[in-house]
């Protein structure tokens, strides 16, 4: 519910931009990665990843290294244990994987 609230007041604010949110979660950590689209490029994707157990932050506005094993370590334990690990994303498994790894996909990629 918040994320969409962030969406929603970022889109009222600059209305050439769109947030784009992809959440990651299982039993160790949750993920929350975001970017900024503007015409069709994403700009300065961040992450906050969250140590579920304790709730401290592991890494605050982590850098592609650190999302990028976080979301490895995902993947292999969803081929695990499927049911274990939940990926939400408003714009697709896809994109968020053109994201982490850096990629282009529909939309350039740019962290200028």
């Amino acid at each position: 519910m918040k994320m969409l609230l962030i969406v929603e007041a970022t889109q009222m604010a600059f209305p050439d931009l769109e947030l784009v949110v992809m959440y990651f979660k299982n039993e160790n950590y949750d993920v929350v990665l975001t970017g900024l689209e503007r015409s069709g490029h994403i700009i300065r994707p961040m992450a906050n990843i969250i140590d579920n157990v304790d709730g401290t932050a592991l890494y605050k506005d982590a850098k592609l290294d650190c999302i990028m094993k976080c979301y490895q370590d995902l993947m292999n334990e969803r081929d695990a244990s499927p049911e274990s690990t939940h990926i939400i994303s408003n714009r697709g498994q896809d994109l968020a994987v053109a994201i982490l790894l850096g990629t282009e996909f529909t939309w350039g990629f740019d962290i200028s």
